[in-house]
């Protein structure tokens, strides 16, 4: 089943449903999922037939798209951004020190029906599993994380991190193994983070984020070697800590 790309906090339900919006919306969607692939030249007339949006919307989207890292302007030229080993590891390091400071946030005023309900985040993930239904489990990673984002109380932050999940979304799409055990894994791993969220350990919740999106990172590494993107041959890096 198909699911929707998580979209940045501000766009999704807050912002009015204008032609520039829409533009950007699709135009994510398209470089997300691959459609417009890294590094490739962005011809808005193209995009401007097949989302049926006049240029000036389109203009706005990619402009929009330029500020969260997506896409680059150099003179007269677009072109989607490149996936290189840099951008990996400084997303990965973005990521990281922003999501370590949302958890303290939240933990600090996380009610026990919070606290519940992130647990029970996973709870249908070997149901998924069985169907195959590796998007299914990405969207309950997702909603584990984006429950943070929207809870920790500070609206710089939740819109920082939703643009860093779109982008680590795009990663996924390249580097998908589409192995069952592998999804399932992952959703496993959230477990220690959530053992010490209840027990209100906040030394600990660091110590779990930190080693969970490092894990993560090390891992999309490993799997983005020998991928159609340009990567240089180089090995494991962790982010800075």
């Amino acid at each position: 089943m198909r699911r929707d790309i998580p979209a940045r906090k501000s766009d999704d339900g807050h912002l009015r449903a204008t032609a520039s919006s829409r533009a950007y919306r699709a135009i994510r969607e398209l470089i997300l999922r691959g459609g417009l692939a890294p590094g490739a030249p962005v011809n808005e007339r193209a995009l401007m037939q097949e989302i049926a949006i006049g240029r000036t919307p389109i203009r706005e989207a990619l402009l929009r798209l330029s500020a969260e890292g997506l896409v680059l302007f150099s003179g007269q030229s677009i072109q989607v951004a490149p996936v290189t080993l840099e951008s990996i590891r400084a997303l990965y390091t973005a990521r990281l020190h922003a999501e370590r400071l949302a958890w303290q946030l939240w933990l600090r005023s996380a009610t026990e029906a919070q606290v519940t309900r992130l647990a029970s985040a996973f709870d249908k993930a070997s149901e998924l599993a069985q169907r195959d239904d590796e998007e299914g489990l990405v969207d309950l990673d997702f909603r584990f994380h984006s429950q943070i984002y929207e809870e920790c109380g500070n609206i710089f932050l939740s819109g920082h991190l939703y643009n860093l999940t779109g982008l680590s979304f795009r990663l996924w799409f390249l580097a998908n193994p589409h192995d069952r055990e592998h999804h399932l894994q992952n959703a496993r791993s959230h477990a220690p983070i959530v053992e010490a969220v209840q027990a209100r350990d906040a030394d600990r919740l660091d110590r779990e984020v930190s080693a969970h999106i490092s894990n993560a990172f090390e891992g999309m590494m490993q799997r983005m070697k020998g991928r159609d993107v340009a990567l240089a041959a180089e090995r494991r890096m962790r982010p800075a800590l």
